[in-house]
């Protein structure tokens, strides 16, 4: 009997899942970029020529309902069941490669992730069973089931829930306790709370009541108590934040909490999510490069770039604080193994160590080796995928691909079959016909400045005997190599505008529109107003009207 009852939830819930998010992302899905047009002023990454704010409105574009990611998920269940040993989770990870995993881009409904949900839903409710530390209380009556059904729906719904809601689970634990007992009723509604919509996404209606600029919608205090955890902190709003949610209704309510936020343990996870996805660091784990040329490389050498990257990040962040000294930093994090690919003495140490670069060779992000090699593959290091990456990632300008006539390979031979002993050189034979240069010519100017270093991110002046030509160019400028493109980058207001919308991506789980240019650009001007401080940064777009707000809906 039982048996059937998941089938029939498994049907409803497939649907539920299908029908909810459509209602909020029209006009996401298929124009995510809100312009096609390079040039389009109002397009992030676009024209140099400047935006023309002063007194327009800042009004956010779409407000497309948002899943929980796998990681929000498993943290979700974690602050649900406090205590709780979770069982391993296999969640579907988004389908959406090429951005953050909250973007509703990647975030289709398939038979599949409802199966993986319902797996995921039986395994947390059995684990929450068989410790019920949470539980407060065990007595198979009215006062005790009410108890446990407004405590397990306020968690879930993040929200206190209605009174029809605590009735109708109340009834539901009362008709099921006769014949499972008061514990397997439990188990049962756990298992339908975490396949509701509720939790599996999270809505934002907004409070029609609450006053708020002309277009918009205030949103409800948990709504935005909501957002602001899910961003700042990666999980669900505490019970306490919920509590004070009223306290987020003003600009300067919403930013005491966040700088609360950021002092947390729990930021430090939530920015390292952001700075792995926005690079996609996971590359790393996929980079397989020739044994016999690269004998350094390996699972555990991979492990600890990643490692030495993330703590590189972290440091830009949280102790410098700066544009600058994100792209710029001197600063690196190594130990025995990675010493000799850093090109400083080895610390004695199998664990990290801070230590400084020369200033010579290496500037910041771009320089870092883990990031370097994240864009290797085979034989050699790529030029193109590290061009690729700075456009994409530092620009926002990501290049379209290749059209598929174009055949990707790269000769090893001159026409007169002498070999070609650089990478640079056979790229640049590959590359110059009318077709290639239209694209290659900002993307190969990019990747060039960085081939002082190989596959690996080594630094080196020679390959294969020739010496090196690491000059490239940006906007038309020659750069002398990646150091002093790095100290362009730091300074370049587009690099400004592209950090800014980056964060404004993660926090609100999109891309950005034609109608967030605006607000993004006084984010930008904020991030300029503050020396590149990128906390500062956060706490803008916290109290901005993008993070605040979402746009009234409009009857067509």
């Amino acid at each position: 009997m039982r048996s059937a009852h998941v089938v029939l939830r498994r049907v409803w819930l497939l649907g539920a899942l299908v029908g909810l998010p459509l209602a909020g992302c029209q006009g996401v899905i298929d124009d995510p970029s809100g312009s096609t047009d390079p040039n389009d002023p109002r397009r992030p990454g676009g024209s140099t020529t400047p935006l023309r704010c002063e007194g327009e409105p800042l009004v956010p574009a779409s407000a497309p309902t948002r899943r929980l990611t796998a990681a929000e998920y498993r943290a979700s269940v974690a602050s649900i069941f406090p205590g709780v040993t979770m069982p391993e989770l296999r969640l579907l990870a988004n389908a959406n490669p090429e951005g953050f995993d909250n973007d509703v881009r990647g975030q289709a409904v398939s038979e599949l992730l409802v199966e993986s949900y319902r797996d995921a839903a039986i395994a947390v409710a059995a684990a929450a069973i068989e410790d019920r530390t949470w539980m407060p209380c065990e007595t198979d009556d009215d006062a005790c089931r009410s108890q446990i059904a407004t405590q397990l729906a306020g968690r879930v719904y993040r929200r206190a829930p209605t009174a029809d809601e605590t009735t109708r689970l109340t009834g539901f634990l009362a008709a099921q306790s006769p014949e499972y007992g008061l514990v397997g009723a439990v188990e049962m509604l756990v298992e339908a709370l975490l396949q509701s919509p509720t939790f599996l996404y999270k809505p934002e209606l907004g409070d029609p009541g609450r006053d708020a600029p002309e277009g918009l919608v205030a949103l409800s205090d948990h709504e935005l108590a909501t957002r602001l955890a899910y961003f700042l902190e990666g999980g669900p709003p505490s019970e306490s934040l919920l509590a004070r949610a009223a306290e987020l209704r003003t600009p300067e309510g919403l930013e005491a909490e966040a700088r609360v936020m950021l002092e947390s343990p729990a930021a430090e996870r939530a920015v390292a999510t952001f700075h792995d996805e926005w690079l996609r660091l996971r590359r790393l784990e996929e980079v397989g490069l020739d044994a016999e040329l690269f004998p350094e490389w390996g699972n555990e050498t991979s492990r600890d770039l990643r490692e030495s990257l993330a703590a590189y990040l972290a440091f830009a962040f949280w102790e410098d604080g700066s544009v600058e000294g994100l792209l710029t930093s001197r600063r690196a994090y190594v130990n025995d193994r990675l010493a000799p690919i850093f090109g400083v003495p080895a610390p004695g140490s199998d664990t990290l160590v801070p230590v400084e670069l020369p200033a010579t060779e290496r500037a910041g992000l771009m320089t870092q080796p883990g990031l370097l090699a994240s864009t290797s593959h085979g034989l050699s290091h790529s030029p193109i995928l590290r061009g690729v990456l700075v456009l994409d990632a530092l620009l926002c300008t990501p290049p379209p691909p290749p059209p598929p006539e174009v055949d990707p390979t790269i000769p090893s031979t001159r026409e007169d079959g002498t070999p070609i002993r650089t990478v640079r050189e056979r790229v640049e034979l590959t590359h110059g016909s009318a077709e290639c240069a239209s694209c290659h010519e900002a993307i190969d100017g990019m990747g060039f400045s960085f081939e002082r270093y190989d596959a690996i991110g080594r630094f080196r002046t020679e390959e294969n005997g020739v010496t090196v030509d690491p000059t490239g160019v940006l906007r038309g400028e020659t750069v002398e190599d990646g150091v002093a493109l790095a100290e362009a980058l730091a300074a370049d207001r587009e690099v400004h505008r592209c950090l800014a919308t980056q964060w404004y991506r993660f926090a609100l789980g999109r891309r950005e529109e034609g109608a967030d240019a605006c607000q993004i650009e006084d984010l930008t001007d904020r991030l300029e107003a503050t020396d590149g401080d990128l906390r500062e940064l956060v706490v803008a777009l916290v109290t901005s009207n993008a993070f605040r707000f979402r746009p009234q809906e409009t009857s067509e």
